[in-house]
């Protein structure tokens, strides 16, 4: 290959690479972000159980 073959063909790894790295971090925000409300949802529903043991 020509050195001009291959710093594109390096620049385009490094462009897949940094695609599929913001894919991750994206995903992986999403996940938290569904946990964080998945464990909000729980607590609510924990507190408000509370409360109605306590108003028996």
């Amino acid at each position: 290959m020509e050195p001009k073959e291959l710093l594109e063909q390096e620049r385009r790894l490094h462009r897949r690479l940094r695609e599929k790295e913001r894919a991750r971090q994206a995903e992986r925000k999403a996940t938290e972000k569904a946990l964080r409300e998945e464990l909000l949802r729980a607590k609510k529903a924990a507190e408000e159980f509370g409360r109605r043991q306590a108003a028996e």
